[in-house]
C-alpha cells in the first residue's frame, strides 16, 4: 500500500501498474511481477514461531467452548452465519434520471464536463439515493438499456448525499473520487503549496485566523460546504488532494485515518523523489 523508502526498491516502482477503482467497476489492485532466481528453504520467522503455539491453543478452546453449547443456539449461530446482507440496489443513470440535481452539482464546484463524460458514467440508487457511483461504459449501456436491474459494489463511489444541509450542496464529493474529479473541479478547490497542504492536513481542524495570510485568503474565496484541497506535487501525474469542510471560520479535513496516512505517506515520498 505504502511506497517503500527505500531507493533501490523504489526506483524500480516505474516497473508495476496501478489500477484505480473506476477502471474496471471493482476494487483497486497494485500489480507487479517478481521473478524467483533462486531456490531457499522456508524458516518460519521467530515471531510467528513464538505466536503459532498461543493461537491453537486458542482454536481448541474455541472448539471446545462450541460443543458445550445447546442445540437451540447452535442453530441461532448456524443461521446468522448463512444470513447474507441486502446490500443489493436499483441502479439508474443519475444525470437522466434528476437533471436538476446535476445542474446544481456543477453549478456548485464548477465541474467543466463539455463532452459529458462524467454525466454519461454518473449512477445512482433510485431507491435510497445515498450514493453517486462513477462506471464504465459498457456498465452504464446496461442500466440505459434496462438490462442491469439489480446491482451491488457496482463502479466507484464520488458522491455522498448529505441530508439536513440547509442551503448548502447535499452532495459531497468523496476523497476516492479526487483522483478523478482533480481537474475537473473549478470553483469548490484551492491550490496549494507543500507546506499549506501538510499544516491543512496535518492540523485539521483549522481555524482560519491561524492561518497564513495568503492561504486565508485563497480560502475565504470559497463557499461554506465541502471543498478540494490540491497540492502542488503530484503522484503518477495525479496531484495530491482531500476534501475539507469550510465552515464558519475553520476548515475541517474530510478524510479518514487511514487517507490521511495514506496521504502523509505520499506527500513523504513525492517530497523525497
Amino acid at each position: 500500500m505504502f511506497p517503500p523508502k527505500d531507493p533501490e526498491i523504489s526506483s524500480e516502482l516505474n516497473k508495476t501498474l496501478r489500477i484505480y477503482p473506476f477502471h474496471h467497476n471493482s476494487g483497486g489492485f497494485f500489480v507487479a511481477l517478481f521473478e524467483k532466481i533462486e531456490d531457499f528453504d522456508y524458516v518460519e520467522p521467530k515471531e510467528l514461531a513464538e505466536v503459532r503455539p498461543a493461537e491453537e491453543e486458542l482454536k481448541a478452546d474455541e472448539l471446545a467452548k462450541e460443543s458445550q453449547q445447546p442445540e437451540e443456539l447452535k442453530q441461532v449461530e448456524e443461521s446468522k452465519q448463512g444470513e447474507k446482507r441486502p446490500d443489493y440496489f436499483n441502479p439508474v443513470c443519475f444525470e437522466e434520471k434528476f437533471p436538476e440535481d446535476w445542474e446544481h452539482i456543477k453549478a456548485f464546484y464548477g465541474l467543466s464536463d463539455p463532452e459529458k463524460i462524467l454525466a454519461n458514467r454518473l449512477i445512482i440508487d433510485q431507491d435510497s439515493r445515498r450514493r453517486i457511483y462513477y462506471v464504465n461504459n459498457p456498465i452504464r449501456k446496461l442500466i440505459a438499456d434496462n438490462m442491469l436491474k439489480k446491482a451491488n459494489r457496482i463502479g466507484m463511489k464520488v458522491f455522498q448525499i448529505s441530508p439536513d444541509i440547509g442551503d448548502l450542496c447535499k452532495y459531497r464529493l468523496l476523497q476516492e473520487a479526487c483522483p478523478l474529479f482533480h481537474d475537473k473541479v473549478t470553483k469548490q478547490a484551492v491550490n496549494v503549496d507543500v507546506e499549506e497542504f501538510t499544516e491543512l492536513l496535518t492540523k485539521s481542524p483549522i481555524k482560519l485566523e491561524a492561518m497564513a495570510q495568503k492561504l486565508k485568503d485563497k480560502i475565504s474565496e470559497l463557499k461554506t460546504g465541502p471543498i478540494l484541497i490540491r497540492s502542488s506535487l503530484s503522484l503518477e501525474r495525479i496531484p495530491l488532494c482531500f476534501m475539507a469542510w469550510k465552515g464558519i471560520g475553520q476548515i475541517s479535513d474530510l478524510s479518514s485515518k487511514e487517507d490521511k496516512a495514506l496521504l502523509s505517506t505520499y506527500l513523504e515520498y513525492v517530497s523525497r523523489v
